[in-house]
C-alpha cells in the first residue's frame, strides 16, 4: 500500500467518527454543561414558590448548580472568576439559611432581613457579572453578542425586588407580574447557550479538586442531616424533670365537695394549699355536659373550686390516651378565661400555672411549665391575648397528662361565667421551618378543647 492509499484510508476512517460522541464534545466544549447549570441555577434562585417546601428545596439545588457552572468556567476571564466567588457566597447563604430555618433563629426579624438582603444582592450581582463575563468571552474571539438576554433578566429581577419591598401584598396582580417575569427570564436565559456557539473552543474548563458528583453528594447529604437534626432537636422543648409523689393524706374536704379523686391525685401539697377553705366544687367530666372532646386521643376535664367569697380556682385537666410520638415535640396549651376588662377590670384572672405529668420506667415524674401571654388570631381577623404554655413530653414516656390552672375573682352581680381551654399539637404542620408560636388552631394537625359554663348559684352547669 503506497502513501496515497494510506492517506485515503486514514481520511475515510476519520470521517466515520463524525460527528464526535457527546462525551468528546463535552470535554472539548465544557461551556455547554456549565452554562446549562448556570441558567438553571439562576432560575431556581430567582423565583420563590411557597408550596410543598419548594421555597427551601429549589434555592438549595439552584445555588449548587450555579457554583458548579461558574467553577468550571472561572479560569476563562476575571468576570467568570468573580461570578464563581459570588456563587460560592450564594451556596453558603442558602446552606446557612436552610439550617437556621430549623432553629428558633428562624423567628428573628433581623436574621431574616439580613439573609434576604444578602441573597437578593448576590443574585443581582451574579446577573451583572455573568453578563460581563459573556460579553468578554465574545470579545475574546472578536465578535459582538447578537442579543443581551441578561440585561432583560436584570431589569425584571430588579422589578421583582422593588415589588417585594414596596408592595409585598398586591394579591393577584402581583402574582401575575411575578409569573410574567418568570416566563420572560426563562426566554431570555434560554438563548445564552445558543449565543455562546459562536465562541467555539475559546471557553476551557478549569481544573477542580473535587468531582461534581462527590461535591453534590457531600453538599446535599450534610444539608439534609443538619436540617433534620436541628428540626428534631429544637422542636423538643426541654422540661426540668422532677420525681412526683402525691400527698399520702387524703383531702377529705375536697373529696366531699366533689373534687374527682383521680384528678386530685395530680395535685401536690403546694397546689392543694391553694384550695384551703374550699366550700364548693363543680366538675365537668369528659363526654358530659360542659365538657367537649373533639379528638378521641385527648380527654379534657374541667374542675372549678370556690376558695373564698367570689374567688374561684379553675383547673383544665388534659389526658393523652396514647403515648403518641408527636407529643414528644411541641405541644401548645392555652386558657380562655371569662375576662371583661372594659366592664369588670377586677375580674382579671391571675396566678396561672401549668404542670405536665408522666411516667417513665414505671416511676411518676412532673415538670412545671412557664405560662406566657400570646396573641392568637381568630377566623374573622380578631386578636386575643391568651395564657399559653409550650412544652414537650420526654421521649418514651407514658401516662402523659397535666393541667393548667388560674384564679378568678368574679363581680358580685355575676350569676354565670365560663372558661375555655384548647390543646394543640402542631408538630407535623409546623415542624419545618421552626415555629414557636403557631398561627392558629386550624393550622395545627391535632387539637382539641373544652368549654364550660357554670351557674354560681347552682351546682349544675348552665
Amino acid at each position: 500500500m503506497n502513501e496515497w492509499e494510506k492517506f485515503d484510508r486514514s481520511l475515510s476512517e476519520s470521517l466515520e467518527n463524525l460527528p464526535p460522541p457527546e462525551e468528546t464534545v463535552q470535554e472539548i466544549t465544557p461551556w455547554r454543561s456549565a452554562i446549562d447549570r448556570i441558567v438553571a441555577g439562576l432560575l431556581l434562585t430567582s423565583i420563590t414558590l411557597n408550596f410543598f417546601k419548594l421555597q427551601y428545596i429549589l434555592p438549595a439545588v439552584g445555588a449548587m448548580q450555579l457554583y458548579l457552572g461558574f467553577r468550571t468556567l472561572r479560569g476563562n476571564n476575571k468576570w467568570f472568576r468573580i461570578s464563581s466567588y459570588l456563587a460560592l457566597c450564594k451556596v453558603i447563604l442558602v446552606y446557612a439559611g436552610s439550617v437556621l430555618c430549623a432553629t428558633p433563629y428562624a423567628a428573628s426579624n433581623l436574621v431574616g432581613t439580613v439573609h434576604g438582603a444578602a441573597g437578593a444582592a448576590a443574585t443581582f450581582l451574579l446577573f451583572f457579572c455573568f453578563r460581563r463575563a459573556l460579553r468578554e468571552a465574545f470579545h475574546a474571539v472578536g465578535k459582538e453578542p447578537e442579543d443581551d438576554p441578561l440585561l432583560g433578566a436584570m431589569i425584571w429581577y430588579a422589578i421583582i425586588l422593588i415589588l417585594a419591598i414596596w408592595l409585598p401584598n398586591i394579591g393577584l396582580l402581583g402574582g401575575a407580574i411575578v409569573l410574567v417575569a418568570y416566563v420572560l427570564i426563562i426566554r431570555q436565559l434560554s438563548r445564552v447557550s445558543d449565543e455562546l456557539d459562536v465562541c467555539g473552543y475559546s471557553v476551557q474548563a478549569s481544573p477542580v479538586r473535587l468531582s461534581t458528583g462527590l461535591l453534590q453528594r457531600w453538599y446535599y447529604l450534610s444539608l439534609l442531616i443538619l436540617v433534620v437534626g436541628c428540626t428534631l432537636y429544637f422542636n423538643h422543648v426541654p422540661v426540668e424533670k422532677q420525681p412526683f409523689t402525691a400527698p399520702t393524706d387524703a383531702e377529705e374536704n375536697l373529696l366531699q365537695i366533689g373534687f374527682p379523686s383521680d384528678l386530685l391525685e395530680r395535685l401536690d401539697a403546694e397546689e392543694r394549699q391553694r384550695l384551703d377553705g374550699a366550700d364548693w366544687c363543680f366538675a365537668a367530666r369528659d363526654q358530659e355536659d360542659g365538657g367537649d372532646r373533639e379528638k378521641t386521643k385527648l380527654r379534657f376535664d374541667t374542675v372549678i373550686v370556690r376558695t373564698g367569697d367570689l374567688t374561684y380556682r379553675i383547673y383544665s385537666f388534659f389526658t393523652l390516651e396514647e403515648a403518641t410520638l408527636r407529643s414528644s415535640w411541641q405541644n401548645i396549651a392555652n386558657l380562655n378565661p371569662d375576662y371583661q376588662p372594659d366592664i369588670h377590670p377586677s375580674s382579671y384572672p391571675s396566678d396561672f400555672s401549668c404542670r405536665i405529668l408522666w411516667t417513665s420506667g414505671g416511676e411518676p415524674y412532673y415538670g412545671d411549665v412557664k405560662v406566657d401571654s400570646r396573641t392568637y388570631y381568630d377566623f374573622f381577623g380578631g386578636s386575643h391575648a391568651l395564657p399559653t404554655a409550650r412544652f414537650s413530653y420526654p421521649f418514651f414516656s407514658e401516662d402523659r397528662c397535666g393541667y393548667m390552672a388560674y384564679n378568678l375573682t368574679v363581680p358580685a352581680e355575676w350569676t354565670v361565667f365560663w372558661t375555655g381551654f384548647c390543646y394543640d399539637m402542631p408538630v407535623y404542620t409546623n415542624l419545618f421551618p421552626y415555629s414557636a408560636d403557631p398561627a392558629s388552631h386550624w393550622n395545627s394537625d391535632w387539637y382539641g378543647g373544652s368549654y364550660t359554663d357554670v351557674r354560681l348559684n347552682e351546682s349544675e352547669p348552665a
